[in-house]
């Protein structure tokens, strides 16, 4: 889903794109099963070590921006920079409306259903079909393991976070209201900058606008 921004990013930096452990990927989970939140944390910061990263950044979207803050509140001296795209469950809860939408897909998922609640989501934009497709079929047809959810951090923690942070907002989220999310994080991480993408959706991310995310995304890690 980064096709659209890994040229723009690795011009001045190497990017590492990484599967979540236990998603549709290349990835396959060996050795300790990840069933809590510190063994998420834990593995993604095996995978920090065995890739010989001091401090690298982390710019992730939706589900993993939660897991990278939830990393950056533990590992503060393990990140460089936090980018967090339309982070969900982070700042504020989820609409209603988008978890009801959502329902179906949890109980019973299958690639009609993925489809119809993506095109709902994003307004019935145009998408990459050879991605639309991979995320429908791995949504019906992949073997996943249970999903490990961190918890939204506390007013404490959020204001404990040392990292430079950025969040980018989809303005048209259905996940949630973006200029709530946004008036959130400038009350619990007064030095946290914000950034919203009038046109995007939650969905549409990290895909389009592409170009604008790639100006965003360069003003935060340039070259380094």
């Amino acid at each position: 889903m980064w096709f659209g921004n890994v040229s723009a990013l690795s011009a001045h930096n190497r990017v590492y794109a990484v599967d979540l452990i236990g998603d549709v990927g290349r990835s396959i989970a060996r050795g300790k099963p990840v069933k809590t939140i510190d063994d998420l944390l834990d593995w993604l910061g095996t995978v920090v070590g065995g890739l010989g990263l001091d401090s690298p950044s982390l710019i992730s979207h939706s589900y993993g921006a939660m897991i990278a803050l939830a990393y950056a509140i533990r590992n503060p001296d393990a990140v460089n920079r936090l980018v967090l795209i339309d982070p969900n469950s982070c700042f504020t809860g989820m609409k209603p409306q988008y978890l009801l939408h959502a329902l179906p897909i949890l109980l019973r998922p299958n690639e009609k259903r993925e489809r119809a609640f993506i095109e709902w989501e994003t307004d019935g934009a145009s998408l990459d079909e050879d991605w639309f497709s991979l995320l429908a079929r791995g949504a019906a047809s992949f073997p996943k393991s249970k999903t490990i959810v961190p918890k939204r951090p506390g007013k404490k923690a959020l204001a404990s976070l040392s990292v430079a942070t950025t969040v980018i907002l989809a303005g048209r989220s259905k996940v949630h209201d973006s200029r709530r999310v946004e008036g959130s994080i400038r009350v619990s991480i007064p030095h946290a900058r914000t950034v919203i993408l009038d046109s995007a959706t939650h969905h549409t991310l990290p895909m389009q606008p592409a170009a604008e995310l790639n100006a965003a995304l360069s003003s935060v890690v340039g070259s380094q």
